[in-house]
């Protein structure tokens, strides 16, 4: 089972005070409100895809550890490096091992 579409975490805008100031005002806010809606769609996704695949594995009767857990350390800072960049890695490496796992037992 493969995903849809690759999952990423968007890229928190430039803020170097001199270069790239951060956005101020109604603009800040309607850029934080679309990074935040970027960031809700791509972790319903990763639910969906893990209750999708933990539901197969189940069916299929093949035991696999269980999916990452989700991050709970995160500042909301847009760090680079950020937990939720592991997180969505390490979900795509337990899927990438599950779909492994999956054609396996068919063969």
């Amino acid at each position: 089972m493969k995903w849809d579409a690759p999952i990423t975490v968007p890229e928190p805008w430039p803020t170097h005070p001199k270069r790239n100031p951060p956005p101020t005002g109604k603009i800040q806010n309607m850029q934080e409100s679309a990074l935040l809606q970027q960031l809700e769609n791509s972790l319903s996704k990763a639910r969906i895809q893990i209750a999708i695949t933990n539901n197969a594995l189940k069916t299929a009767k093949i035991k696999h550890r269980p999916a990452p857990p989700q991050p709970i350390t995160c500042c909301g800072r847009g760090c680079n490096g950020c937990v939720w960049e592991d997180w969505y890695a390490a979900v795509q490496y337990w899927q990438d091992q599950t779909d492994q796992l999956m054609t396996h037992s068919k063969s």
